[in-house]
């Protein structure tokens, strides 16, 4: 939404004799802001993105370029051009956090502490539909790559066919595991749908299982994490999220132990006999060494 003013302010005056009509100059540029609030970033993309976006319908660069040079000649006019991709200009919405409003203000600091601290603090690589790589730690916005990267040349190391790690690269392992290239070391067993920014999907494999098993010999992990999963997906809006789902399901094992429902065979076959029948006591006894 518009601060107040802006429909006599310069800027705006000059966009709207480009246009023809103060209706269409303010009906884009409300557009335009309310896609960038509801995706929490400035970047608008080419002029084609731009256009698309408030569904314009007259000549093709026409209302990118008005709105870029509605600034002319102080400066930047309402989106400021960016860096070329692949030779094709691209723009962001000038001070767009500066003039939003608080509740858009908070509401993306508050998204951006939440991917901060959901996800680890380690550089992660991430591709944009549009192509661009984004790397850095999460919430930073600073890592941001517009350019394309440059093939270095090889190293007279390379050259002789021994592969060198770049500098301050990622390792290898790390950046197979962000692209989703990275296979299991153990066999996936259950997949638990999840959210936020770590996947859509977390996998317990057979090497977690035999873990989990090895803490708690009394119960059968696999049963009781396939219980867990029919549990989330009947409950849509209590998922977690990737990183979360290892201390959710050690939490729903321990409950299983409190409450119970894990016994040994020969502690069942006591109970189906009674105090009263002769092989109860024995087989008590058979259950105390047992559990020793």
């Amino acid at each position: 939404m518009a601060r107040p003013g802006l429909s006599k302010h310069r800027k705006f005056c000059r966009l709207s004799r480009a246009l023809g009509c103060p209706l269409l100059a303010r009906g884009a540029l409300e557009l335009l802001w309310e896609a960038c609030y509801e995706s929490g970033d400035d970047y608008v993309g080419t002029a084609e993105d731009i256009e698309a976006m408030v569904g314009w319908q007259g000549a093709p660069g026409k209302l990118t370029m008005a709105l870029a040079e509605a600034g002319q000649p102080e400066g930047f006019g309402f989106i400021d051009p960016g860096q070329s991709v692949s030779a094709v200009p691209t723009y962001r919405v000038h001070d767009l956090w500066h003039h939003a409003p608080d509740y858009v203000a908070k509401r993306r600091k508050r998204e951006m502490e939440r991917t901060t601290r959901e996800a680890p603090d380690q550089p992660v690589r991430r591709t944009a539909p549009n192509g661009e790589h984004w790397q850095g730690t999460p919430g930073d916005q600073t890592g941001l790559d517009r350019t394309p990267s440059p093939s270095p040349s090889p190293s007279p190391t390379e050259q002789s066919g021994s592969a060198a790690p770049t500098p301050g690269a990622p390792p290898a392992s790390l950046e197979r595991f962000v692209c989703g290239a990275q296979a299991p070391q153990s066999p996936t067993l259950l997949t638990f749908p999840t959210v936020g920014t770590g996947g859509s999907a977390w996998a317990l494999t057979e090497a977690q299982v035999a873990t989990w098993q090895a803490l708690y010999p009394g119960t059968p992990i696999l049963a009781a994490a396939q219980k867990a999963l029919a549990w989330i997906e009947a409950n849509p809006g209590r998922r977690k999220t990737a990183s979360g789902m290892p201390r959710f399901l050690v939490n729903w094992l321990n409950r299983e132990v409190d409450r119970g429902r894990t016994t040994t065979p020969a502690a069942t076959s006591m109970k189906r006999l009674g105090p009263n029948d002769p092989e109860y006591y024995e087989r008590a006894r058979r259950a105390r060494e047992e559990a020793s």
